[in-house]
């Protein structure tokens, strides 16, 4: 993956993310203590980059309603911004004060909004239905699977859009999960996959995957 990284304080790095056709350069703050969801993994950045990819028509995100799940560090609710959407970040309480740097750091770059939010998985109240759903890399917790597979059906219908991408684990239980979930979004929804051959040159790898969701 091409990216630059410069350190910062004891406890924090950045990572400077070049977006393709806008010619931004969003700076993310990630920490170099804590949980998964507070460094930017590889396929948030597969998934940020599909997000101006052909597939979408031109000013496709002006406007759109967009909540992303797990934002973790929020690059890919960042970008959706940048393109012009309307963008809800949402992570656990412990997550949104790393949301709302990136979001401060990266304002002047966001066309459309952004806001991060928190939002434990298991239910959706006080949020309305996006038009379109952001996930990468989620599935990794055992116990979390249930309640964003909750969530998820709480928060799309017939007209959502879901943008999924992960990154293949064979390590402890990940297949597992994998397949867990994956059968559970067959139950729910269309999904297509995106040919790895057909994303962007350099932010791609044969072990990410992204997909759409449509519901049946």
């Amino acid at each position: 993956m091409a990216e630059k990284c410069e350190d910062n304080r004891d406890l924090t790095f950045n990572r400077v993310y070049e977006m393709l056709y806008k010619e931004k350069e969003l700076t993310i703050t990630q920490n170099y203590i804590g949980d998964v969801g507070c460094v930017v993994w590889d396929a948030a950045i597969v998934l940020a980059r599909f997000l101006e990819h052909k597939y979408f028509p031109a000013h496709y995100w002006v406007g759109k309603r967009v909540l992303e799940l797990g934002s973790g560090a929020g690059l890919v609710g960042l970008v959706a911004g940048c393109l012009g959407a309307d963008v809800i970040l949402t992570d656990l309480e412990e997550i949104v004060p790393l949301l709302n740097v990136n979001i401060k750091l990266n304002k002047v770059l966001i066309e459309g909004t952004a806001v991060g939010k928190t939002l434990k998985w298991g239910g959706a109240s006080g949020f309305d239905m996006p038009d379109v759903i952001l996930m990468s890399d989620l599935v990794y917790y055992s116990e979390a699977l249930d309640p964003l597979c909750y969530t998820l059906t709480e928060l799309t219908d017939k007209n959502s859009l879901v943008l999924l991408s992960y990154e293949e684990r064979d390590t402890g239980n990940k297949k597992e999960l994998e397949e867990v979930f994956f059968n559970f979004l067959k139950k729910r929804f269309e999904i297509s996959e995106i040919p790895t051959n057909t994303l962007d040159e350099i932010y791609r790898s044969e072990d990410i995957h992204v997909f759409t969701l449509k519901c049946h």
